[in-house]
This record gives structure tokens, C-alpha cells and sequence, in this order.
């Protein structure tokens, strides 16, 4: 038996399951009055229109040509991030631009991105592991912001205002983010962004030459979103409570802890520290005392695209020092 406390963690109660077995009873499992019921969750939060699909990949694909982002188009995107944005970039045939974070992988250096925000279309923000980001500086006329908020809803950027209004904002619920759906994602933007993905996101019942895709969310996934989305801030406060408890114990060790911006408040989706040994190692000797340490971010995207390194001196320190150690609201 594995008795090793894990990296990250579902928190799933009576709730979910009861939710789930409810909606087998019932005999639809394909999108219908669960997935209806997140949408309007989401819309009643974010007071714009909301489109659930089945993953965060989907729902930023989905997006992006919504907004007309294709081919030819440049995109500036943070290489400090999984590759899924590069693999969407990837499905519509846009370049991707990258720009450097801030320490820690948190944020963005403004340096580097305003040295590549006149020559691109559109910008995606990540608020990378929950930590939310304010753009310092208004964007050129016509370039695009989508929000990449799969590691931060709830989080906030001012006291009144939760996230930012990019023409799209896009979520996860992957098992292990902030809140869990299994498998399914969610798109807020303009009526006319949501109502096309809602047009497209199933090839079921269409008939047309518009190419669909095979997005669609299911029943039981929103089931549980649905269950998870009411202990949202719940989970907030918990993750809060470990993070000021790691602040307190690592403040006299040599080690860098998380930060956010001014007036921004995190929601701690991950809790990232640098550490003075290499991440690798920290990584291995955690393991072998029981506790599963993370990556944050494996490889930053430079290093995938062979890009010069010196370009990334942020994401470079925390490729080799950072870690991401266990943070969960069950833990």
C-alpha cells in the first residue's frame, strides 16, 4: 500500500457520488440539463455567457477560431506553460510568439512581452498556478487577450473584480484543478463567441458543411462540476490556509516562496517554491521520504521550440530550481 502523501488530489465527497448515480438513473448521459446547470453557474459568476465543453485544450481551441485566430495569425504566449498551448496553436495553424515569465514562473515579464506586443495578433494570458495576472500595460489596438484560467478560478485581481475581461476566458476541470469534472472545460466570452462554440462543439445532430468537433461535454462530468462548483470558495479558503502555513514554516530557510502582484489574491493551485539544489534532486529525495513533489512546469516551451535560451532567464532559474510541492484541499 502507498502510503506517500501524493502531489495533488481530488476532493470528492458523498455528494459527487450521489450526484453521479442520479444522473445514470436518469438514462441521459449526453449533454443536457447538468451541463445546462454549469453553464448558468458560470455565466451567474463571470456575468457573461459561458460554453462548457469536454477539456480545457477544447475550450481554448474552440475559442481561437471563434475569435478568427488561424492561420498566419502570431500569438504571444508565455513559455512557461504546458505545451497545450502550443499544441492549439498548433490545430489552427497560428505561430506562436513566446515571452518570458516572472520568478518563480508566476506572472509575466513585461520587458520581454512588450518587446513582442506590436508585432502579434493576439496575446494569451496564463495565471499559472492560480496566481492572476494584471497586464501593467494596455495592449496595442486590435490585439486579442484570451485568459487562460484553467489554474485560477476564484482568484482575483482586485478586491471587486475576479479575472480580468479578455475577449475569452478559459477553464479546466480536469481531475486535479481547482475544481473537478473528470473530463470537461468552459469557454466565458461575448454571446457571439459562445454561441458559436455551442454551434460546433458536437457534430451530433448537424447538417451543414461547417466543420463540427467532437467537443461535447457529458452528463456525468458536469454532475460532478456541478457538486464541486458549490464548494468552490470552500476549497479556495482551505488552499489559502496550507499556503499561509508553508509561508510561516519556510520563511527563515533558504528558499524562494510564491508571490503575487499588488492587490491580486492567488487561489494557490499550486504552491511553488525555489530551492538552492537542483529541482531534480529535491524531486527525488522528497519521494524517497514519502511526500511527491511536481514539476510546476516540465519543460518551458524555448526549450521544445530550440529557442535561444538567454532569451528566458526567468523560466530558465525556474526550470532548474523550482518545485511544486503538495497543496490540495484534502490535504
Amino acid at each position: 500500500m502507498d502510503t506517500s502523501i501524493p502531489h495533488s488530489k481530488p476532493y470528492l465527497g458523498q455528494e459527487e457520488v450521489d450526484a453521479v448515480l442520479k444522473t445514470l438513473a436518469s438514462g441521459n448521459l449526453s449533454s443536457g440539463n447538468q451541463v445546462h446547470a454549469l453553464e448558468d453557474s458560470l455565466s451567474t459568476r463571470f456575468n457573461r455567457p459561458s460554453c462548457v465543453v469536454s477539456s480545457g485544450t477544447a475550450a481554448l481551441h474552440l475559442a481561437l477560431l471563434g475569435l478568427g485566430i488561424g492561420k498566419g495569425a502570431k500569438v504571444a504566449i508565455p513559455t512557461h506553460t504546458c505545451p497545450s498551448l502550443l499544441y492549439v496553436l498548433q490545430y489552427v495553424n497560428a505561430e506562436p510568439v513566446l515571452f518570458d515569465c516572472g520568478p518563480l514562473g508566476i506572472g509575466i515579464d513585461m520587458g520581454s512581452l512588450e518587446m513582442r506586443l506590436l508585432t502579434v495578433d493576439a496575446i494569451i494570458v496564463v495565471h499559472t498556478y492560480g496566481f492572476p495576472v494584471p497586464l501593467a500595460k494596455q495592449l496595442p489596438e486590435k490585439t486579442v487577450l484570451i485568459e487562460d484560467c484553467a489554474h485560477s478560478i476564484g482568484a482575483t485581481i482586485s478586491e471587486k473584480s475576479e479575472l480580468m475581461s479578455g475577449a475569452a476566458l478559459m477553464f479546466s476541470f480536469y481531475p486535479t484543478k481547482m475544481m473537478c469534472g473528470g473530463e470537461c472545460g468552459a469557454v466565458v466570452g461575448s454571446t457571439a463567441l459562445i454561441d458559436f462554440i455551442k454551434q460546433v462543439r458536437s457534430p451530433r445532430g448537424a447538417d451543414s458543411a461547417q466543420t463540427h468537433y467532437p467537443y461535447s461535454p457529458n452528463e456525468l462530468c458536469a454532475a460532478i462540476a456541478n457538486q464541486q462548483f458549490q464548494k468552490l470558495n470552500v476549497f479556495i479558503e482551505k488552499r489559502r490556509q496550507i499556503a499561509a502555513f508553508y509561508d510561516a514554516s519556510f520563511a527563515e530557510l533558504p528558499i524562494t516562496i510564491p508571490w503575487s502582484y499588488p492587490s491580486a489574491k492567488s487561489v494557490y493551485y499550486r504552491y511553488v517554491i525555489e530551492t538552492p539544489k537542483p529541482r531534480d534532486e529535491v524531486i527525488k529525495r522528497a519521494n524517497e521520504l514519502g511526500v511527491r513533489f511536481g514539476f510546476g512546469v516540465k519543460t518551458p516551451l524555448h526549450r521544445l521550440l530550440k529557442k535561444k535560451i538567454k532569451e528566458f532567464p526567468n523560466s530558465e532559474k525556474a526550470y532548474k530550481y523550482s518545485v511544486s510541492i503538495p497543496i490540495y484541499p484534502g490535504l
